[in-house]
């Protein structure tokens, strides 16, 4: 009889260890299954790797948990530049004939309109052309009578065509030198009328030929200046323009009307705004880039000055997109992961590793291509990869 009982007891526990033995995987695929939640895709051929990271933990190292959000993603093309006026909003300031300098009314940084006078110059050159226009319009006005006359003789055939010709020829040819020192007297800020009066002027004015801020000034009382000298230099900021210059291959994704937003590389938090209104169609054989140029917003041309250094981003496409904090991303073999919550408790919280996939990346956020991926930590990933 106790032989028959211990042989029944034998047989039970065989039978028990069995049934553990063959129920053991199907348990551990359930308690997967339980613990994935459906939040995070894991790959047929990883292991999930468990990280417990305690809640305070937690909360000391100010880690944050939460889902991918829609931002707006921008595609740029980088490119160098300078800050330039354009052709007709800067000017270089000399003399038409040499002279001294005999008063300044101006300096560098102050702000002059088309017309003002900017300094003034003497010297004999200016006298003599005055007495030459002088001269020559007198007697352009005696030989026009006597032309008349000979004209209004050769008419009535009184004398001869020769003579005729021979005074319409002296008369058009100083009435041709007399209009082209009137020119230069007007050139010259000289007002040919006032000369005909017999009134000369011993010095002539330069004036500002057109508005803007002197940027440039290098003139004294007295100093000497030669006609191929420029000595002063004027500046409109509102012709301001911005200069980019880019390699061949970024032109395809430029279009006239893109934005661009610049910088110096001493603010590069400070950015300004532009719009790229023309694209150059030649390479320069040096530096084999093409010179694009981009028109500037309004309030931004009174705080620049000709010739500053920028870096700038044209904007060549938008669109929205789930984005995660760049920070939330750690790389492995080529590869980029998250740490996604797969379960929680009072004490603390359970990570999975979990590979993305990656689009747009900018200074602050990665595009993510995972449309189910939620409940991740999205800062302090770089402590729960260090503690791998």
């Amino acid at each position: 009889m106790n032989i028959n009982e211990n042989t029944m007891k034998l047989i039970r526990e065989s039978r028990w260890f069995v049934t553990v033995i063959m129920f053991l995987p199907l348990l551990w695929a359930c308690q997967n299954l339980k613990d994935n939640k459906g939040e995070a895709v894991l790959s047929d051929t990883e292991t999930p790797q468990e990280i417990l990271v305690t809640k305070a933990q937690f909360e000391f190292s100010s880690m944050r948990i939460g889902d991918p959000r829609i931002r707006i993603f921008q595609q740029k093309v980088r490119a160098n530049g300078y800050i330039k006026a354009a052709p007709n909003g800067a000017a270089q300031v000399g003399t038409l004939v040499p002279g001294r300098i005999n008063q300044v009314l101006c300096s560098t940084g102050d702000y002059v309109r088309k017309g003002d006078v900017l300094y003034s110059i003497e010297s004999h050159a200016i006298i003599e052309l005055q007495q030459e226009y002088a001269e020559s319009f007198s007697r352009l006005k005696a030989l026009k009578v006597n032309y008349e006359r000979q004209k209004l003789l050769a008419g009535e055939q009184i004398s001869s065509l020769k003579e005729f010709n021979n005074v319409e020829s002296e008369y058009m040819s100083l009435q041709a030198k007399v209009e082209g020192l009137k020119l230069r007297l007007q050139m010259m800020q000289i007002s040919p009328a006032a000369v005909e009066d017999g009134s000369i002027k011993p010095a002539m004015d330069i004036i500002s030929p057109i508005d803007g801020f002197i940027s440039q000034q290098d003139l004294v009382v007295g100093q000497y200046l030669e006609p191929n000298e420029n000595v002063m230099e004027i500046i409109n900021t509102d012709e301001f323009r911005l200069n980019l210059y880019l390699f061949e291959k970024d032109l395809k994704d430029l279009v006239i009307g893109q934005t661009v937003l610049f910088f110096t590389p001493d603010e590069p938090g400070r950015k300004y705004k532009a719009h790229l209104s023309q694209i150059g169609k030649s390479i320069h054989p040096e530096t084999k880039s093409v010179l694009c140029i981009a028109r500037l917003s309004p309030e931004n041309r009174k705080t620049l000055v000709n010739g500053l250094y920028v870096m700038a981003e044209i904007i060549t496409c938008e669109r929205e997109a789930l984005s995660i904090p760049n920070e939330a991303l750690t790389e492995e073999e080529d590869r980029y992961y998250v740490f996604a919550v797969y379960n929680e408790t009072d004490e603390d919280y359970a990570f999975h590793k979990v590979a993305v996939k990656t689009g747009t990346v900018t200074d602050s956020f990665t595009e993510v291509l995972d449309p189910g991926l939620k409940n991740i930590l999205l800062t302090g990933a770089y402590n729960l990869s260090s503690a791998e």
